[in-house]
């Protein structure tokens, strides 16, 4: 929920994509559980994500950093 919220208004700068299962033993298998990543890099891999404002902030504060490269 917290990833879906932080695109609301700049969807045009992400790429978002949800996968569900209702078998925990198919989401494990298929790879990363509740992973958020932001130019293909696990975002907090060892923290928990935080709000979606954080989240928001931190996609917008990437799109500014890659525009003036």
């Amino acid at each position: 929920m917290t990833a879906r919220e932080a695109i609301v208004g700049i969807e045009h700068l992400v790429e978002y994509t949800e996968v569900g299962s209702r078998r925990c033993h198919r989401i494990v298998h298929l790879g990363h559980v509740g992973g958020v990543f932001l130019d293909g890099r696990a975002y907090r891999p060892y923290q928990l994500v935080g709000g979606s404002e954080d989240l928001r902030a931190e996609i917008i504060r990437l799109y500014e950093r890659k525009q003036r490269q």
